[in-house]
């Protein structure tokens, strides 16, 4: 199913004259029929690389490596490597707005998930070896080349979603997504499970199965995505002037081209020497805009990101789980005990994500009543962890956390795009939605090693963390579950009262930084009008 991605271009007509503007990439896949879960899976195929990477990566590679680079500070080793994971992610709306923008023959997305791939493969080998020299500065510098380059090609996979999968099943294409992040979770807690040996060993093993997992899928989704090759600004701006110069054309068409050269938008287009990479320029206000989303403009949006921080905030406490049934349940496996319960979370997680997607789908793209059920079980499953005290139930537990979690998972991406402000720069508006994981998983880590440190060592065990530190950071979790659900009430009101979070965002005066960078002047100023999407195509 071949689907136009891009901006609008001038297509060939009958007649052999460029007659007409192609249709965006939104508009031409919610009219083209409905795509098979198949091909959806084929082209979120890198979904399953981001499962092992946020599972097994996360919740076993690195607080293995950070014992071993500071066996006393583990704690704040891991702090300092998950706060790198979530910083990188500040390249996501730069990546996606340079997506959104990139001519290319192989579509505008394709290019950054194989670059991207390919990067992150050097980089995962980069810290296999500075594991085994144990050369900590080298890890750390090998990690953030890796976290970079993986964000880049899932950012361009975000873009996918949106470009190639019609509105209409985006909650099925969420619950897919959420579905192949939950098998490659499983696949990764298996096979570290699998590796025998000590733990150099066993790290080697884990950093050659993420570069295959990486790759593997890069591959299967350059050749499931049916991307249209892209033309630069300045082949549009010879075809649009060789379109004017025709007699014959009649004055709609005119119309057209006069658009194209961005003579209706009242300001001519801004064509430079990136024009002949990009399907439109990139400017330094560009770059400063694909950061901020005015909460004024995009409530629903601004809303769905704040939510999506919540969440990852009390996900990423989870990091110090480990830690926990260690230091407060006795278990001397931890690493076993880990793997064991994440399996049944995942587990639980994949049987509640396609139906969940299907359904919300069905009655009519319902999310919010899915995403505030699945916010108030994952509230109370930290609150039960606090109160486990046997290995059997942290399992229990884990099975319910599973199923709420793969209902959130599979609305999640769904109501983003839902509420995109423009599908045409879906890959930069969702680059933005994917910093939200970023503040999320950034401050978690960093709030809970500190938090340890300052309740102190148990009595009883002066090598492991007081039960008071790991009571306050689950808790602190909950909270955040059930904040991240109870933020998304006000998505779809049209009039935000004085009582909304849009009019709490409006006191705080959050446009203040981008309003002085970028000269736009206060609310009250007169609104300045640049050249539309099409104008600069």
């Amino acid at each position: 199913m071949a689907v136009v991605v891009g901006k609008p271009v001038l297509e060939q007509g009958q007649d052999g004259h460029d007659s007409e503007l192609a249709k965006p990439a939104a508009e031409q896949s919610s009219e083209n029929a409905r795509v098979s879960l198949v091909k959806i899976g084929m082209m979120l195929s890198f979904n399953f690389t981001n499962g092992v990477l946020l599972a097994s990566y996360m919740l076993l590679v690195l607080p293995m490596e950070s014992e071993r680079i500071s066996a006393e500070n583990r704690s704040s080793v891991l702090g300092s490597l998950m706060f790198i994971a979530g910083i990188t992610q500040l390249i996501n709306p730069i990546v996606g707005l340079v997506s959104d923008r990139w001519a290319s023959t192989w579509g505008r997305r394709r290019p950054f998930i194989l670059a991207g791939g390919m990067a992150g493969s050097v980089g995962i080998l980069a810290q296999d070896f500075a594991s085994s020299k144990q050369s900590p500065e080298l890890y750390y510098v090998a990690y953030t080349v890796s976290m970079c380059a993986l964000n880049t090609a899932y950012t361009a996979v975000v873009g996918i979603m949106a470009d190639l999968i019609p509105a209409s099943q985006s909650g099925t294409a969420s619950g897919i997504a959420a579905l192949l992040t939950l098998l490659g979770a499983n696949a990764g807690f298996l096979f570290f499970n699998a590796t025998h040996g000590s733990t150099p060993d066993r790290l080697h093993a884990m950093y050659m199965m993420y570069t295959w997992v990486v790759m593997v899928p890069v591959f299967i989704t350059m050749l499931s995505c049916n991307e249209v090759p892209q033309r630069p600004a300045a082949d549009l701006a010879d075809l649009a002037d060789s379109a004017q110069s025709s007699k014959d054309d009649e004055l709609s068409k005119d119309d057209l081209v006069k658009e194209e050269d961005g003579m209706l938008s009242g300001k001519q287009c801004p064509r430079n020497s990136n024009s002949r990479f990009f399907t439109r320029s990139i400017t330094y206000r560009d770059v400063l805009e694909a950061y901020y989303i005015d909460p004024r403009e995009h409530a629903d949006f601004s809303l769905v990101f704040w939510s999506r921080t919540l969440y990852y905030v009390g996900a990423s406490v989870q990091t110090f789980f480990k830690f926990y049934l260690k230091d407060v349940l006795g278990i001397e496996d931890a690493e076993a005990a880990i793997v064991k319960t994440a399996v049944i979370g995942q587990i639980f997680a994949a049987l509640t994500a396609i139906p969940t997607g299907l359904i919300s789908d069905r009655v009519g793209k319902l999310r919010k009543p899915f995403i505030y059920f699945a916010c108030v079980v994952l509230c109370a499953g930290n609150v039960a962890n606090c109160l486990a005290r046997k290995e059997d139930h942290v399992y229990v537990i884990a099975a319910i956390l599973g199923s709420a979690n793969g209902i959130y998972l599979a609305m999640d991406a769904a109501l983003a795009l839902d509420t995109l402000p423009n599908s045409d720069e879906a890959a930069r508006f969702m680059g933005v939605w994917g910093i939200g994981c970023f503040l999320g998983s950034a401050l978690g880590p960093v709030v809970g090693g500190p938090v340890l440190s300052l309740c102190g060592r148990s009595l009883e065990k002066p090598d492991a963390y007081n039960f008071s530190g790991y009571a306050i950071l689950l808790g602190f979790a909950a909270f955040c579950f059930l904040a991240s659900g109870a933020v998304l009430f006000y998505v779809g009101r049209k009039v935000a009262g004085p009582e909304s979070p849009v009019s709490f965002m409006r006191s705080l005066n959050c446009r203040w930084v981008a309003s002085t960078i970028l000269k736009y002047g206060g609310a009250d100023s007169e609104k300045k009008f640049y050249p539309s999407p099409k104008a600069c195509a």
